[in-house]
């Protein structure tokens, strides 16, 4: 009855029509999608560069959301381990088995509209991010009407989230930034094929692009809900003293250098096409 409301209110969208005001739009989405207690994805992990001898690089991934604030990553590729674990503020990276330096690099803020399923939570961390949660629009994409959250007018130079105006469900997310040279650049996520498993909602495939360039891609292949996780997995103090660098810190270096691997490749390959 929600969804259909609001159609009626959409169906048209002259000049000077009513808006939605970005909370209302943070709020119906977030029911939309469904609150449930847990989720388990697996899913597989495209990195497209031609820097590649093989052209693509692969990663098996395994994620658990607890929800409304915990989200664990482990992803295994022919190149690293990597856990990556957020819970409740608090951040650890594990890469090849040792506590690694808490990079996040852009696209890792994907998760945070699909994991924050609360509007207090999902406002505080938009905003952190850059998004004017107050501010709202209306855009075509592809052919659909689309609610901006974000912004009040077209612009391009400010992060913003596009969600179908008939699902509720979010499309896409523009994240602008810029290069190691200070250079403008624009970073997307698309949020593809939507599909429900027990109320809820959630997106079989991703895409990433940088200034247009698909660079990662994400593709479900299992998701199961509201199973139960062993505590130990989300306990960031146990891993840090499990998963310890050696006092040396020769291994330091090495494990940072194997997490922004991947950072750097993406910039090589941007690179080719300025």
């Amino acid at each position: 009855m929600l969804t259909i409301g609001l159609l009626l209110v959409f169906s048209i969208v002259p000049a000077g029509a009513y808006i939605l005001r970005g909370p209302h739009i943070i709020d119906l989405m977030v029911r939309e999608m469904g609150k449930p207690d847990t989720l388990l994805i697996s899913q597989r992990v495209s990195y497209y560069n031609d820097l590649f001898e093989e052209g693509v690089v692969e990663a098996r991934e395994t994620v658990r959301y607890v929800f409304p604030d915990t989200f664990r990553s482990d992803s295994i590729s022919e190149h690293a381990e990597r856990i990556w674990l957020v819970t409740r503020g608090e951040r650890l990276t594990i890469v090849d088995g040792r506590v690694a330096a808490n990079d996040a690099f852009p696209f890792d803020a994907y998760k945070d509209i699909l994991l924050y399923r609360s509007r207090p939570l999902l406002s505080t961390r938009l905003s952190h991010l850059g998004v004017d949660t107050q501010a709202s629009s209306f855009e075509r994409f592809e052919g659909r009407i689309v609610l901006v959250l974000g912004t009040e007018s077209p612009d391009e130079t400010v992060s913003q989230v596009w969600v179908d105006k008939e699902t509720l469900r979010p499309t896409r997310w523009l994240m602008p930034g810029r290069d190691g040279e200070g250079r403008h650049l624009m970073r997307e996520v698309r949020y593809l094929d939507w599909r429900q498993v027990n109320s809820v909602w959630y997106p079989m495939r991703m895409a990433f692009f940088e200034d247009g360039i698909l660079l990662q891609e994400i593709q479900v292949e299992r998701m199961k809900v509201n199973l139960t996780f062993p505590n130990e997995l989300f306990d960031v103090a146990r891993l840090r003293v499990e998963h310890a660098v050696p006092a040396e810190g020769a291994d330091n270096e090495a494990v940072s250098e194997e997490l922004n691997e991947v950072q750097e490749t993406i910039d090589d390959f941007r690179k080719k096409y300025e």
